[in-house]
């Protein structure tokens, strides 16, 4: 994974995720949350019970009612942020370093914003991580060699293991079908994904590959396939092509061609309102 450079990592210091939904809910960080506790933002008054701090009570109302009440804050949490690296073998190493290097990207501007941080390789989640100066063992923790995995393989645990309604940044190649399945299951239990699919110019326009007969593997399994680039094939590839990616994009979806820099999917947040 090649290293960010300095200045792009002072511009995404000030960069603060924006999600539609997803809350904060778990340790103490920068979001004003739906829950009481220590604060600075003023919510109501309750009445004291016994054992209440009475560091909160509210003195002027108390003499006004002649009867104690405390002052309630919202708490302070952090927004659960979970970064997902496919590690499959479609991906292939010129793909999955760009995808590493987004991670490494978008990890930094969760750690920077105070956000409760997990990220997952190969269907293997790095520690939680909160606070910038923990950008190093995040990137250090991108950069070590990560097994294979079919990116299915771990989908199937992130509903149950994630913390419940957080942001979840998924980047793949999106090339196994079954993950589509996984990733509306992802959405039923009140995550909000944020799916970023990396592309090769050959997925995109077939006809890269060549004309008449061709000859080819499924990185997962070696299997050789052989098919004829007709204009009939050409069109049911594109039938399913579209159909793959109006499922994708029925919430947060951006797109990474082959060659983009991935500091374009971070512009592309910057636009539609993801980063801020």
């Amino acid at each position: 994974m090649q290293p960010i450079a300095p200045a792009t990592l002072e511009r995404l210091r000030h960069l603060r995720f924006a999600p539609l939904y997803a809350k904060p809910g778990a340790g103490v960080g920068e979001r004003r949350s739906d829950q009481r506790g220590a604060g600075l933002e003023f919510i109501d008054h309750r009445p004291y019970r016994p054992g209440d701090d009475i560091r909160d009570l509210d003195h002027r109302l108390m003499a006004r009612l002649g009867q104690p009440y405390l002052r309630s804050y919202a708490a302070d949490r952090q927004l659960p942020v979970s970064v997902v690296v496919d590690g499959s073998a479609s991906m292939g190493a010129a793909r999955r370093d760009v995808a590493l290097q987004l991670a490494a990207m978008l990890g930094f501007v969760a750690l920077a914003g105070g956000e409760g941080l997990r990220v997952w390789r190969g269907g293997v989640p790095s520690p939680l991580l909160s606070g910038v100066q923990r950008a190093p063992l995040l990137f250090d923790w991108l950069a070590r060699a990560g097994a294979a995995a079919r990116f299915t393989d771990h989908l199937n645990t992130l509903a149950r293991d994630l913390p419940r309604g957080g942001l979840v940044l998924l980047i793949s190649d999106w090339q196994d079908a079954a993950a589509l399945d996984h990733l509306d299951m992802l959405r039923r239990a009140g995550h909000e994904p944020v799916v970023i699919r990396l592309t090769t110019a050959a997925e995109v326009d077939p006809t890269r590959l060549g004309s008449g007969v061709l000859v080819l593997a499924d990185a997962e399994t070696g299997q050789e396939l052989t098919i004829a680039l007709t204009p009939e094939m050409l069109a049911q590839y594109q039938a399913l092509w579209d159909a793959r990616t109006q499922r994708l994009a029925k919430g947060w979806f951006f797109d990474l061609p082959q060659g983009t820099d991935p500091g374009d999917v971070i512009a592309q947040m910057r636009i539609k309102g993801l980063l801020a």
